[in-house]
């Protein structure tokens, strides 16, 4: 992986008519991070063209506007595959929008983002733009109002098979003063078409192997992404037949003895196998039952 600093100076990537034809842009594969900006847009600012960012890790970047670690100015970015993890700016410590344009985020994990303390949206500030959410997990973002995401009067929000957890902020952690749906999905914000049941997220943005069972198989599975994150597919520790919400296909399981544990495989009992003895039985090195 290719890192590109800012070294707290200056953006990482910027693309408008005026600077960069961004008209088939691709970043993919970089982490970019400590980019700085004194208006908006600390790691990535992008305006009028199309842009794609991929595979990428977004971190530890900041504005003092909006959007610390990306703004986007009448523009329509896709998002996919990317951790965007530790920005912080005065509204959207994540992503943040304005003079329309539709962003398209999917497989992401929003984490430790701080909107500004006393300001708007900890993950991301909507505004005058549509954000369409897909298979995404929220977790350790903060603000004073809206502490994963706010979504302002001109804006909507489209979030589905995400899980918000663990945000900080004086109310609700996903405040909508515009229009949103959010559906298949968990959040303690109380959305119909939504529960309020907690993932048990790691400190990585993953479903923790705690997490309530009915979190692995409610994704709508029309607009499940191919792969997770990790490039797993869906069925990779679990079997085809569960579709889990959030960016990871799978659990992990933290404890005080190891930051991280991958199981191969989880044998359910009584759903995979009637009794432990035939889970055991059944079970290869590695395997939680």
């Amino acid at each position: 992986v290719t890192i590109i600093d800012g070294n707290n100076a200056a953006r990482v990537v910027a693309g408008s008519t005026t600077m960069v034809n961004t008209s088939a842009c691709v970043v993919d594969g970089f982490t970019l991070q400590k980019g700085y900006s004194s208006v908006n847009g600390g790691c990535v600012y992008t305006e009028d063209k199309p842009i794609t960012v991929q595979n990428c890790v977004l971190k530890d970047s900041n504005a003092d506007g909006k959007g610390g670690a990306w703004h986007a100015h009448a523009n329509s970015p896709t998002v996919t595959n990317c951790v965007i993890k530790g920005n912080t700016s005065v509204h959207g410590g994540g992503f943040s929008s304005s003079a329309n344009g539709t962003w398209n985020i999917t497989n992401c994990a929003f984490i430790d983002n701080d909107g500004g303390g006393s300001q708007n949206g900890g993950a991301i500030y909507a505004s005058e733009a549509t954000f369409n959410v897909t298979n995404c997990s929220f977790t350790g973002n903060t603000a004073s109002v809206g502490g994963a995401i706010y979504v302002a009067a001109t804006a909507t929000l489209n979030m589905k098979n995400s899980a918000e957890w663990g945000n900080t902020s004086s109310g609700n952690a996903i405040i909508n003063a515009g229009t949103a749906t959010v559906s298949n999905s968990t959040t303690r914000s109380g959305f119909t078409g939504s529960v309020k049941t907690n993932p048990h997220f790691d400190a990585n943005g993953y479903l923790g192997i705690a997490c309530d069972p009915t979190l692995l198989t409610m994704a709508d599975t029309a607009v499940l992404p191919a792969t997770d994150l990790d490039g797993d597919a869906w069925g990779h520790k679990y079997g085809p037949a569960l579709a889990p919400i959030g960016c990871y296909a799978y659990p992990h399981y933290t404890n005080l003895y190891e930051s991280e544990y991958d199981y191969n495989g989880v044998i359910r009992v009584p759903q995979d196998q009637a009794t432990i003895a035939l889970a055991v039985s059944a079970s290869t090195e590695d395997d939680l039952i």
